[in-house]
């Protein structure tokens, strides 16, 4: 393809984004998710499908492009269901899949990808052993793009760290036991860490260093054992075995059966030496860029590192055997020496840009720009389909038209001489985004007194319309909806949650908080400040403050539970919508609205 061919579409694409986002997943999952909603120049919506059961008012054909996330096992229902599988494949825009356990189930992901039409698939295998793996018999057609497991977290960067002398602990560090039949490279994670720790005493090393499932942490708590360790070590991630029909991993599983106490020499002798090899998978690890960012010093053994790090230049060089363990324990007590390679490595790394999120997201989107007619043919499909739903009057319309006349009926002080055109020129503005969209937020119109006044503002018109954002609104109007049902019920999701309220009326501020909550408990779950009252008594509260310009800031943070709500808002299932940046919304187009009034 040249330059030539490429037709760049004239507007933004609407992206949707299948992923799990649940908060109890490690840094690097919830970066790579959020990375496309705070860097993508497209409209990113976020969907997760575990649970699906039916697709409600969601129609992939309001989308340009559909990615299918690394978080989401494409073989198993309950990440993608069976209906999301069969809109996929009727979907005829662009479909990219995320793949990282690219040794695992290699055929039946192919199956998969193949019944739903994969366009692109970004892999973790380096171009060189590509054709061992995802070649043109089981991916015809397919375009294979290399990519990194995770790229530098913008939360880390310009971050203040503790100096060398101030942090307690030499080395830390936090690894797992992989399955053997991963291959002899999946192993090293446990090996480096027995190896440094059986020799730390003799050397005087203080070390917190653990292999094990039950002693991995995550979120901020990582973030902040990091930045205790002058040091952490490292291998390489991936594999050197790849499983194509899972009869690997079965016949591993079989021996430990019959022999539980084998180790891994015993069975790689027995079994996996005629397999060691057959796939070089070996890249570098997001650890590593979030150990860099936080200016901890890098301890690995040598390795490629997807040709990013060099031994001596951005990290201490362990040997395999430990030999140079003494050189290494040295090189740990020279302050001069860590701050300057740490400060080497953030150059080169961190603060170069080359491997952010941004950048990487950056490229994404040129390569969903350049895709061959990518929104032209989208914007055609629309249209077409549209054009064939007015010629017969489908179903969904109609039901659309009943929720555009209850909504109007049910706007108060509706005075047709007044607001009629306006009321008429904010409905067509709905209607001309989604069919799922347009029924969610005229259902919540229909089911709530304060959003109708907020409404009723809007249309007014007046100087301070010219200051709010129509799709904002939209959204928070949407969003007020789910948090009022969140607040005063148990919403019906995936996971369960209650919201609880810090309510400071006198200063003018609410700010609510999603917490996960144990679904056989029935309990009111709010803030201390709610203890006297019921959830429906202050919630009118907060209204009646919300309706008469009394509240000055709302918050909603969802982020211990997600970046998206999927809580029901109606008789339909609703698609998951984004609450802002990194799960937290304030509503400031409501509030100015509602200001002065």
């Amino acid at each position: 393809m040249s330059l030539a061919d490429i037709t760049r579409p004239a507007r933004r694409l609407s992206i949707l984004l299948l992923c799990d986002d649940d908060r109890g997943h490690a840094n690097t999952i919830l970066d790579h998710v959020s990375a496309f909603v705070d860097y993508s120049r497209h409209e990113i919506h976020l969907l997760n499908p575990r649970g699906l059961e039916r697709m409600g008012a969601l129609r992939l054909e309001q989308f340009d492009v559909v990615i299918i996330h690394y978080s989401l096992c494409v073989l198993y229902e309950t990440y993608l269901p069976r209906v999301m599988k069969e809109a996929l494949r009727r979907f005829t825009g662009l479909k990219v899949q995320f793949i990282q356990d690219d040794y695992r189930w290699v055929d039946g992901i192919c199956a998969v990808m193949r019944d739903i039409g994969i366009d692109v698939l970004f892999t973790l295998v380096p171009p060189a052993e590509i054709s061992r793996i995802w070649n043109e018999n089981r991916l015809p057609g397919v375009l294979k793009v290399t990519t990194l497991a995770g790229y530098v977290p913008e939360r880390l960067v310009g971050l203040v760290t503790p100096p060398v002398e101030a942090r307690p602990i030499d080395i830390g560090y936090r690894g797992r036991m992989l399955p053997f039949w991963l291959g002899r490279i999946a192993q090293e994670k446990a090996w480096i860490a027995q190896g440094v720790l059986a020799r730390s005493a003799q050397h005087g090393l203080r070390c917190d260093i653990a292999w094990r499932e039950e002693d991995r942490v995550y979120g901020k708590t990582w973030d902040e054992f990091l930045s205790s360790c002058k040091a952490t070590l490292g291998t390489e991630s991936g594999a050197t075995i790849a499983d194509f029909d899972g009869s690997i991993e079965a016949e591993v599983r079989a021996y430990l059966n019959r022999k539980p106490e084998a180790d891994f020499e015993e069975i790689f002798d027995r079994i996996l030496h005629k397999y060691e090899g057959n796939v070089r998978m070996n890249v570098i690890s997001p650890k590593i860029f979030e150990s860099i960012a936080l200016h901890t010093t890098l301890i690995l053994f040598p390795g490629d590192y997807s040709g990013i790090l060099s031994p001596w230049v951005h990290y201490i060089p362990l040997e395999k055997d430990y030999s140079n363990m003494a050189e290494v324990a040295a090189k740990l007590r020279d302050g001069e020496f860590l701050r300057e390679m740490t400060t080497r490595a953030y150059d080169d790394i961190v603060a170069s840009g080359r491997y952010s999120y941004r950048t990487f997201i950056g490229q994404f989107d040129d390569l969903v720009d350049s895709w061959p007619k990518v929104g032209h043919v989208a914007a055609e499909r629309r249209q077409g389909a549209g054009a064939r739903a007015a010629a017969r009057g489908t179903r969904a319309e109609r039901h659309v038209r009943i929720r555009v006349t209850l909504a109007c009926r049910c706007l108060e002080d509706y005075r047709p001489s007044r607001l009629q055109g306006r009321i008429g020129t904010f409905l067509s503005e709905i209607m001309a985004g989604s069919h799922g969209e347009a029924l969610l937020v005229l259902r919540a119109l229909g089911g709530s007194a304060p959003l109708r006044r907020v409404v009723l503002s809007y249309l007014r018109g007046g100087q301070r319309r010219t200051t709010v954002s129509l799709k904002g609104l939209l959204k928070e109007v949407l969003l007020w909806r789910a948090l009022q049902i969140a607040y005063r019920e148990r919403p019906s999701v995936r996971r369960p949650f209650r919201v609880r309220a810090d309510v400071k009326l006198e200063e003018g501020e609410v700010s609510f908080t999603s917490v996960p909550t144990d679904p056989s408990q029935d309990e009111f779950d709010g803030s201390a400040a709610t203890l006297t009252q019921s959830p429906d008594d202050r919630w009118s509260e907060i209204c009646n403050a919300l309706i008469d310009g009394r509240l000055k800031r709302v918050l909603w943070d969802h982020s211990p539970i997600g970046v998206y709500i999927s809580c029901r808002v109606g008789p339909l299932v609703s698609i998951g919508v984004g609450v802002g940046d990194r799960g937290q919304r304030i509503f400031t187009n409501m509030i100015e609205l509602t200001r002065g009034e």
